[in-house]
């Protein structure tokens, strides 16, 4: 079974502009009007002719003043300015209002203009024909069959006894007929505007057929009768081919309708046009145009711009930051009222112009702000780049004919767009994340296991309280803490289990999980990732000098050193077992005598707590116990010392962080070098081993030793001194 072909429909306002003036002012209704623009010259320029003034022969293309010699009773009404610039407002709004009764039908809607609109009525034609709907002429009384000469209620009724009998894609465009009769009368009973329309099975022939029977009419176009429609039809008057494509297809295959064009295969067509442009225009001359109706109701770019003909060309900057200024004021009006009503913002910029005889340029940028004044500036920086007179100059060269100013690339506001702050990413782990943490036990729980909490039972009796985001500084500063501790408590069960000397099954299979699970050795305290958490902490925690740390960062703090304390009397401990072991740099010495909760017990290595003058703040000292302070006061003058310029301590320092145990051997030389460093130093080996090879030049103390040829090695430079006084 074939696939039924959809039912696409064209919606059209009579001579809209006239509609919209003649609601507000009902007495120029039934009588020739048109609404002109501007009237600078001969009348201004006709944008809309309603059809008593058409049947007087007035067109769009005359003036004002030619529209008076036609009609002289005509009525001629003025677009609205604004700014020096015609102000279109009105006749969008009332552009909103047919769209919005569209919508209510529930067909599939896509604006295309201002007064057009595509209706995709296939899914109300399918319900309609579940519910078992009828086919009746009475039920299309405005409405013609394309392609059929003769009395149009004949016509009517025979085509829908044959579509009744034979069922099919033309039953379908008879049902969709009798919807658009519907929706028309719904617009004029909501509105007040009369429209026409256009049935067909695509959009291209929609189009075509709506303009046949107007005003206040619609045609349908079956299948069948495309071919008596295309035999007449210029080719450059088809939806798509009124530019140059139309002009290109017209000379090279040597047509001019529709119909001739239908006559030539598919075949020839590709052997003189691009593949893609030959396959549609085949497909369109069996009455396809491979177009889907999109749902577009909203515009994806709002705009506004100005021509300038003969002396009203803007050849001075003052000129163009005047006309700009106008524009950018009219687009902030615009976007402001598109954000109230559809609650989205615009974050591009495009700047059109039309340059005197170079044709159209455009240029895009960014839109941060509603704000006129810094759209302004965005948008005459980008004109400037056009400028080709010299910056002290007042002149604007090339001078300009079109001035346009657009926003786009819009973002709903309820989603937050489609740019999201960067600390949503560092949010604290919700239900969802996989991760899981560990907690130290309390009193009551197994002695040596620790405790693994899903993030589900952690959010437990917080289930209706926001996610809080947080900055990146916290959320580095937390993973650091989170580590340290995690760490530390690993260290503290394992030594406590190993001086009790548990030997209970459920304390030795926990410690045994505990050291197979560690990514990290228990018994390397200065392990290299400790050391790195402890690097990422400090240069964090002292990241603004001039702000105090607010009550959360300082608990963080806190907890972290009372984390290393607990570290540091776990190392104490192994100290005592190893005393050859070399003491920290900077250490403050610990007192035994103290109890194990006095400041006085603390021991933490401040060389690794202030690295460098470029890692410590002021803010710091506050955080520290009083023993503590001192000894990084200590350390502070200490960094300075080695900054004073002459100061040898500065090139004798330690590099590294001075972690004499991340120091590997190098096979070659036998020295001691950084991992880090270690393949630089093997290829200044390698690049020692090339020169050798190669020959001809050696290094001797890091100079190059010149070649000496036979004879010059014991030769001596000597002068005779009485060259220096010999006459001249």
């Amino acid at each position: 079974m074939c696939e039924s072909l959809p039912v696409i429909s064209l919606l059209d306002m009579d001579c809209f502009y006239v509609q919209v003036e003649a609601r507000d002012n009902p007495s120029i209704a039934g009588v020739p009007a048109a609404v002109v623009q501007y009237k600078t010259w001969k009348g201004g320029g006709i944008i809309a002719v309603n059809y008593e003034a058409r049947a007087k022969g007035v067109t769009r293309q005359m003036r004002g003043d030619e529209a008076r010699e036609k009609c002289p009773d005509i009525v001629l009404v003025r677009v609205p300015e604004v700014r020096d610039k015609a102000d279109l407002t009105k006749y969008r709004k009332a552009g909103r209002e047919v769209i919005e009764v569209l919508l209510d039908t529930g067909a599939v809607v896509e604006r295309a203009s201002i007064d057009e609109a595509y209706l995709d009525l296939s899914m109300l034609v399918d319900r309609r024909l579940r519910e078992g709907e009828v086919v009746k002429p009475e039920k299309m009384a405005n409405t013609h069959v394309g392609g059929d000469e003769g009395d149009r209620s004949q016509v009517v009724n025979d085509w829908c006894k044959e579509v009744v009998e034979e069922g099919g894609d033309d039953l379908r465009l008879a049902v969709g007929a009798q919807i658009m009769e519907e929706v028309r009368a719904e617009v004029f009973r909501r509105t007040e505007f009369r429209c026409s329309a256009g049935i067909s099975h695509c959009k291209t022939l929609a189009k075509l057929c709506c303009g046949l029977n107007k005003p206040n009419k619609q045609t349908v176009l079956p299948q069948d009768k495309v071919a008596s429609l295309y035999k007449d039809l210029p080719i450059t008057k088809v939806r798509g081919l009124g530019g140059k494509l139309g002009h290109t297809v017209v000379s090279t295959l040597g047509v001019e309708t529709m119909g001739q064009l239908a006559e030539i295969p598919l075949s020839t067509l590709t052997s003189k046009l691009e593949q893609k442009t030959a396959t549609w225009l085949h497909m369109l001359c069996k009455g396809r145009d491979m177009e889907q109706v999109k749902e577009r109701e909203l515009p994806k770019s709002i705009g506004c711009g100005k021509n300038f003909q003969g002396k009203e060309m803007l050849n001075t900057k003052e000129k163009v930051s005047l006309r700009l200024m106008n524009l950018v004021e009219e687009l902030v009006e615009r976007v402001e009222e598109d954000k109230e009503e559809y609650s989205r913002v615009a974050r591009g910029l495009t700047v059109g112009v039309g340059l005197d005889g170079e044709g159209h340029v455009s240029r895009a940028g960014q839109l941060h702000s509603y704000s006129v004044p810094i759209i302004f500036k965005e948008a005459f920086s980008l004109l400037s780049r056009l400028n080709t007179s010299p910056s002290t100059s007042q002149e604007w060269t090339p001078p300009l004919t079109n001035l346009s100013i657009s926003a786009g690339k819009f973002e709903d506001m309820a989603g937050g767009g489609n740019t999201k702050s960067i600390t949503s990413f560092f949010s604290p782990a919700s239900s969802s994340s996989p991760a899981t943490t560990c907690r130290r036990p309390g009193p009551g729980q197994d002695g040596g296991r620790l405790t693994v909490a899903s993030p589900a039972t952690q959010e437990q009796g917080n289930e209706n309280s926001p996610v809080s985001r947080t900055s990146i500084k916290s959320f580095f500063k937390h993973k650091a803490h989170d580590f340290i501790e995690n760490k530390t408590n690993e260290d503290i069960l394992e030594r406590k289990d190993d001086q009790r000397g548990a030997s209970s099954a459920t304390q030795e299979q926990s410690t045994t999980q505990i050291n197979q699970d560690s990514p990290v050795s228990n018994t390397s305290i200065k392990s290299f990732f400790k050391s790195k958490a402890q690097t990422y902490t400090e240069p964090i925690l002292d990241k603004d000098h001039d702000l105090k740390l607010e009550n959360e960062d300082r608990e963080n703090v806190k907890k972290v050193i009372s984390a290393q304390n607990d570290i540091n009397k776990i190392t104490a401990a192994e100290d005592s077992t190893h005393p050859d072991l070399p003491q920290p740099s900077g250490a403050v010495p610990k007192d035994n005598a103290a109890d194990d909760n006095t400041e006085e017990n603390i021991c933490v290595d401040i060389a690794e707590l202030i690295p460098s003058l470029a890692s410590f703040s002021p803010s710091l000292l506050s955080l520290l116990p009083p023993k503590l302070r001192q000894a990084a006061k200590d350390r502070v003058r200490e960094l300075k010392e080695r900054e004073k310029p002459g100061s040898l301590s500065r090139y004798l320092s330690k590099g590294d962080g001075g972690i004499v145990g991340e120091m590997v051997q190098c096979s070659a030389c036998r020295r001691m070098v950084s991992p880090f460093s270690l393949p630089e130093h093997m290829d200044y080996h390698y690049a020692q081993a090339l020169a050798r090879e190669t020959g001809g030049v050696e290094r001797e103390g890091g100079k190059r030793k010149r070649e000496e040829k036979e004879g010059e090695k014991n030769k001596k430079r000597t002068s005779d001194i009485s060259k220096f006084f010999r006459k001249k």
